[in-house]
């Protein structure tokens, strides 16, 4: 048994500092037995008012990625989740999602097991038996 609170398992979760959704709704989320642990990725409150304030964004929360997965290691989570949509789709491809899990294995440890929000879209659309491509909307900006 890991501890009291997490004796099914300890979820390590990296989420923008400026994100005041994520960590709420993770833990109104979580079942008995099962605890979140939140390290921030620090960037600037910033304004977005354009395909460049957004990329710039972007690029704040990329760059700060690695060291918040190295302070949310501290509390040896058996798995990791990044708690950022807009960082795990951005790419628009698989290879761009396979490249952040191998970033944050990278300062996590291989044998971590970790969740990006890509994943999670792809298995529920397989669950539901979508087999055809499809166009997924998102809310950010497109960015030329």
């Amino acid at each position: 048994m890991r501890d009291y609170l997490a004796w099914r398992l300890a979820f390590g979760v990296t989420t923008p500092s400026t994100n005041t959704v994520v960590q709420p709704e993770y833990d109104d989320m979580r079942p008995e037995g099962i605890t979140n642990h939140i390290a921030r990725m620090v960037i600037a409150d910033n304004p977005v008012h354009s395909d460049a304030d957004f990329a710039k964004q972007i690029e704040d929360i990329d760059a700060a990625l690695e060291d918040a997965v190295d302070r949310v290691m501290d509390a040896k989570p058996n798995a990791f989740i990044l708690g950022i949509s807009a960082l795990s789709v951005w790419g628009g491809n698989v290879e761009w999602g396979e490249e952040l899990k191998r970033r944050v294995r990278k300062v996590a440890g291989w044998d971590v097991p970790v969740t990006i929000s890509s994943d999670a879209v792809v298995a529920g659309l397989k669950a539901h038996g979508v087999k055809h491509k499809i166009a997924v909307m998102e809310p950010y900006y497109p960015c030329i």
